[in-house]
C-alpha cells in the first residue's frame, strides 16, 4: 500500500470533501451536534479561570473547525443543536449521559 505516495497528492479540497462525506450522514450530524456541544459553539466558553478558558477555547477552535470544513449551514445547525441540548440535558437528569466538563 502507498499510502505515503498517495497523502503527498491529497489537496485541502479532498479533505473538506472527506469531512463532508462523514458529516452528512445522519450519524456525523449526530457527531457534529456533540462535537459543537463539547466545543461551547453557540453559548459561552468564559471562565474566570484562566487555564480553563484557554481548555475551552481549544474545544470551541475545534468545533468551530469541523463547521468550517464541512461548509455547514450555521442556522440550521444553531436549531438542531437546541434541540440536542435539550435532549443531551434531559439524558444527564436521568444519569444516562457523560458530564462533558473534564476541567472544574
Amino acid at each position: 500500500m502507498q499510502i505515503h505516495s498517495e497523502l503527498k497528492e491529497i489537496t485541502q479540497e479532498d479533505i473538506n470533501d472527506a469531512y463532508r462525506s462523514i458529516f452528512s450522514s445522519p450519524k456525523g450530524r449526530i457527531v457534529m451536534l456533540h462535537l459543537c456541544q463539547l466545543g461551547y459553539v453557540g453559548k459561552s466558553s468564559f471562565c474566570a479561570d484562566p487555564i480553563t478558558l484557554a481548555f475551552r477555547e481549544g474545544l470551541r477552535r475545534f468545533a468551530l473547525e469541523v463547521i468550517k470544513r464541512t461548509n455547514t449551514n450555521v442556522f440550521d445547525l444553531s436549531k438542531d443543536l437546541e434541540e440536542f441540548e435539550s435532549l443531551f440535558t434531559e439524558m444527564e437528569e436521568n444519569n444516562d449521559g457523560i458530564i462533558d466538563e473534564t476541567i472544574n
